[in-house]
């Protein structure tokens, strides 16, 4: 005896569960592939492809067999395994073939296989009676899925909801009629697939280019989606794709306001308004509950996934203005007429007559200039004293290369909205982990290198002897650029030794053999096209590609962590690795390094090694090996207690609260460990090392004294350092 719910509230039920299973998918592909632009629209496309399958079976009505309900299982185990199956068949392919491979193509189809149940059950309840209120409930699935704890947990309710679903008795369903086809439902579905794409991909580095930005215009297409039966088709995608055309003008202007409305309310939400509207503006074209909907999910994934191949900027307008003349000839409405031809009119006389925008200014970053009223009031300025050597837009993630606007040697490269130099104090703390990698590692190679944008890393590595290095690289057109403009950066980057990887770093990661050593840098909490977010699944997956003894080693740029987000990230690496280490940087204090290994970390391999990159350490402030070695100011016991005092969590799919904040001193809070019996050398501790270590705890509580406004307890300390400590 089963449990019977009515037809409508099995109905809804089947809605949430599309919206929690697509969620769950992005999230899922996000975390083992990054979140660029080809792979969160690859996966839309796949995912809208595989349901369009499913639902032109027309599943019968009566409830699922036992095989079909023990298949829901299989959602929640494949979501939440996903990262251990690449491992296993990476490690298979290594012991049984002896070489690497991809594993995305294995992975996403045993994904796609077990998902395939829950959609299955959740599609028949959704199509089988389609109301006004399921677009709503699709939307209401998607930000549910945004606020549950992990995928997992989004697949396993999904699963729930689509079993529940399937309980409807069987006089209740409706089957879609075959006597018919609309062609023009799924075409219109087709050019709403295209400008959600276009719209994303030219707005996401500017307000949000996590996985949440995804989610919020899929929420919005949902959503908008329920005023399909009142919004006329083809004049309605003529207006959508005029409106989007004029967005790229409007941003200089309205950017800034969403910005400083987020700021003064602290809430992300303004800045995913539009986003949102995206979504909304091209939802109630997606005619999906049609005669066919299979017809119309197939196109869907059509628009998606070629949307911003054929929709570009400089081609908008021309699109909205044939639609709008396709409506203006062919519709029996004289209203319908006029707007029509009106609208096109205004299109080409305003194409002709605005000047074009800039288009690095969608490579530019609101949300990055989202503290201060200032930085807002000049967001699309460049950094001081550079100038914009090339940007560009790729299915990796969108990208600017800067470099001195005077004869110099500077270069950076911002992507994503995440900028990153080449001289500085964030450049000095990659190269130091990069230093850290080769000291520290049981071997010299081979080693990974993630996240090092701009080859601050391996600038350190390099000046070790030679070994081999893997490099993650998804921008190979930003890395050309810089190339050219650092001869130092294209002989690292052309050596034999170093390989570099057109891939997101946790892709890479997922097929690399074990190493001694992975260097990471870590310019977010959140992941996007280059950056892998940092979570417990994060610091798992890094810990599988280790050999027994091998070195964890993370740089953090703590810009945009919330308050306690960096301690917390050393309880996660602890919760791991049995030994860890705190290290400050070379200068400052707004970037914080991990050491991490399931082997004592050894001070006597440091001081083997130091003479190797002598002469480049000593550059960085580190004469000797004792004084790198005080550079780690805090051990296992000491980063675990550190830890324990906060209960802040890490979400890799969304920005930080920290975007709309000022910067915090998170290594402030370290002074109190200062005197703990611990230190992070254990027996091999040496009295140069302590002393080191206390100057840099005094110099510390200097910073953290000065940060909260006791200028006299700061000049009271930097008397004692200097007394000290000279």
């Amino acid at each position: 005896m089963t449990l019977q719910l009515p037809s409508r509230v099995a109905h809804w039920s089947g809605c949430v569960s599309i919206g929690l299973l697509s969620g769950a998918t992005v999230q899922t592909v996000a975390a083992s592939s990054g979140a660029g632009p080809g792979t969160v629209l690859g996966t839309a496309a796949l995912m809208l492809g595989g349901l369009s399958l499913i639902s032109a079976r027309q599943p019968g009505s009566a409830p699922a067999g036992i095989r079909v309900r023990l298949g829901l299982l299989l959602a929640p185990i494949a979501v939440f395994g996903l990262d251990a199956l690449e491992n296993g068949i990476a490690w298979a392919t290594q012991h049984i073939l002896g070489a690497t491979t991809e594993t995305w193509p294995i992975s996403a189809i045993m994904l796609a296989l077990a998902l395939a149940p829950t959609g299955h059950l959740a599609l028949k309840a959704t199509l089988s009676e389609p109301s006004r209120a399921s677009p709503a409930l699709v939307a209401f699935g998607l930000i549910l899925c945004t606020v549950l704890p992990s995928p997992a947990g989004s697949a396993a309710t999904a699963a729930i909801l689509a079993g529940l679903a399937d309980t409807v008795p069987t006089h209740a369903r409706k089957r879609p009629s075959r006597l018919s086809q609309d062609w023009g439902a799924p075409l219109l579905t087709m050019v709403a697939g295209a400008w959600l794409a276009t719209g994303w991909v030219h707005t996401r580095t500017i307000f949000d280019p996590s996985v949440s930005g995804a989610l919020t215009v899929a929420i919005g297409a949902a959503a908008g989606a329920s005023l399909t039966r009142v919004v006329p088709g083809v004049l309605w995608a003529g207006l959508a794709g005029g409106t989007l055309w004029l967005i790229p003008h409007a941003l200089e202007w309205a950017a800034p306001q969403l910005g400083a409305l987020a700021m003064n309310g602290e809430q992300m939400t303004w800045l995913s308004l539009p986003l949102f509207g995206i979504g909304f503006l091209a939802g109630p074209l997606c005619r999906v509950r049609h005669s066919r909907p299979a017809w119309a999910l197939g196109a869907l994934a059509i628009g998606a996934w070629l949307g911003p191949l054929v929709a570009t900027q400089g081609q908008l307008p021309w699109l909205a203005v044939s639609l709008l003349a396709i409506a203006t000839l062919f519709t029996s409405s004289t209203s319908t007429r006029i707007i029509g031809a009106l609208a096109a009119a205004g299109i080409v006389l305003a194409d002709g007559w605005l000047e074009a925008p800039d288009r690095a200014q969608s490579r530019t970053a609101i949300w990055a200039r989202a503290s201060q009223a200032q930085q807002l009031a000049t967001w699309t300025r460049p950094p001081q004293g550079m100038k914009v050597a090339q940007h560009g837009l790729t299915d990796a993630g969108a990208f600017i290369v800067w470099r001195s606007a005077e004869d110099g040697d500077q270069v950076s490269v911002t992507v994503d909205g995440l900028y990153t130099s080449s001289t500085g104090r964030l450049a000095g703390a990659e190269e130091l982990a990069g230093h850290l990698g080769v000291l520290l590692a049981p071997m010299r190679e081979p080693m990974v290198i993630l996240g090092d944008m701009a080859g601050n890393a391996l600038r350190g590595v390099a000046a070790h002897p030679d070994g081999l290095t893997h490099i993650s690289a998804p921008l190979p057109h930003a890395l050309r650029r810089l190339a050219a403009l650092d001869d130092v950066r294209e002989r690292l980057w052309l050596k034999p030794t170093h390989p570099l990887y057109a891939e997101h770093p946790a892709r890479l990661l997922s097929r690399m053999p074990d190493v001694p050593a992975v260097v990471e840098i870590a310019h977010s909490p959140w992941t996007d096209s280059t950056n892998w977010g940092i979570d417990g699944t994060h610091i798992k997956a890094v810990s599988r590609r280790l050999v027994s003894d091998g070195v964890y080693v993370l740089c953090i740029h703590t810009r945009y962590f919330a308050d306690g987000q960096v301690a917390a990230i050393g309880g996660l690496l602890s919760d791991t690795f049995e030994h860890v280490q705190l290290w400050l940087p070379p200068e400052g204090a707004d970037s914080a390094l991990f050491v991490a290994s399931k082997a004592p970390l050894e001070v006597g391999r440091l001081r083997a090694r130091f003479g190797h990159g002598k002469t480049a350490l000593e550059a960085l402030g580190f004469p000797t090996a004792d004084s790198l070695a005080g550079g780690a100011i805090l051990g296992g016991d000491s980063v675990r207690a550190w830890a324990d005092r906060t209960q802040t969590t890490l979400n890799p799919f969304g920005l930080s609260d920290a975007v709309l904040q000022r910067p915090t001193l998170h290594l402030a809070s370290t002074t109190a460990f200062s005197d703990a019996p611990s230190n992070p050398w254990g027996s091999e501790d040496s009295e140069a090392i302590a002393m080191v270590r206390s100057a840099r705890f005094t110099w510390l509580a200097i910073l953290e004294q000065a940060s909260s406004g006791d200028l006299e307890g700061a000049f009271t300390t930097a008397r004692a350092l200097n007394t000290q400590h000279g």
